[in-house]
């Protein structure tokens, strides 16, 4: 959740908050939404609609991704949080998250549109946006999630190494017969998503989560496979310690990491850039009409 104010210069930030509910537990195996998880997603957005509260707001708005889309029972907890929150959830259309998604990632980062590839690496699904030669806004989303790979691969902690290479075959797979050919032009790669945000502030060091030091942060392929070694030695109370910023990760942080580290690989890119935007800092610009 982020709450912002239009400025000279588009929009400033003025409160942040998170919740993990995992609504996407298991639904690569089932096509639904998980019960508990549901109603754990409503006890989530009761609190932050709370903390919305607290502001002189003038306009709330709720969205919607793939999940959203995708799921056979999503009119459950559009009804439920109608019902229990009397709040509505508005559905992007793939193309509508495909904007955002780009959009907002970049915001603030001062790199060229054109030139870049947008990655999201969610619990679910990974989407891939970029603008191609006709700047037509393209999304690829992949059947690659944190949540979904550790679900199906990862049993122990630290991982087993037959575990981790299921894991990079899979995902290599689903790059291979999804990735497009009309990317190679791209010079700059920016990933969001909790992965990616959690990633940054622990390379970094950071004792408090700081969104203005982890957007727009850059790193190494060394930087990324030194801290993919260190997660791959670490039990899960070792690795809440890691990342003691966002300890509630732990368990799913190597497979999204696998994730990054393939898409890397897949394109070509030795150094990537980190953003805390993504569809909420695109769904604010639109609603703020920044340019």
């Amino acid at each position: 959740m982020i709450i912002a104010e239009k400025t000279e210069r588009g929009f400033d930030i003025i409160y942040q908050d998170k919740e993990e509910p995992r609504l996407g537990y298991r639904f690569e195996r089932t096509g639904r939404l998980d019960s508990d998880n549901m109603k754990k997603s409503l006890r989530a957005l009761q609190r932050l609609l709370g903390e919305v509260q607290k502001f002189n707001v003038d306009k709330t708005v709720g969205i919607g991704t793939r999940i959203f889309r995708d799921a056979d029972n999503t009119d459950e907890i559009l009804n439920l949080v109608n019902d229990e929150c009397d709040f509505k959830i508005a559905i992007l259309s793939e193309e509508q998250e495909a904007e955002y998604a780009f959009k907002g990632a970049l915001w603030g980062l001062n790199l060229p549109e054109l030139d870049c590839i947008v990655v999201d690496i969610g619990g679910g699904s990974t989407e891939i946006s970029y603008i191609d030669t006709n700047l037509n806004m393209i999304l690829r989303s992949l059947s690659l999630g944190a949540v979904y790979l550790t679900d199906r691969f990862l049993r122990d902690l630290p991982p087993k190494d037959a575990d981790v290479a299921n894991i990079r075959n899979y995902i290599n797979n689903q790059l291979s017969s999804t990735v497009p050919d009309d990317t190679n032009s791209k010079e700059n790669v920016v990933f969001s998503g909790g992965t990616a945000t959690t990633t940054a502030a622990a390379i970094l060091g950071l004792d408090k989560y700081s969104s203005e030091k982890v957007h727009g942060s850059r790193f190494s392929r060394n930087d990324l496979n030194s801290f993919i070694n260190r997660i791959k030695q670490s039990d899960l109370e070792a690795c809440k310690r890691v990342l003691n910023i966002d300890p509630e990760r732990a368990d799913i942080i190597l497979a999204g990491l696998l994730i990054l580290s393939a898409i890397l690989e897949c394109f070509g890119f030795d150094r990537f850039f980190v953003s805390d935007g993504g569809v909420r800092y695109g769904v604010v610009k639109e609603i703020l009409k920044t340019d």
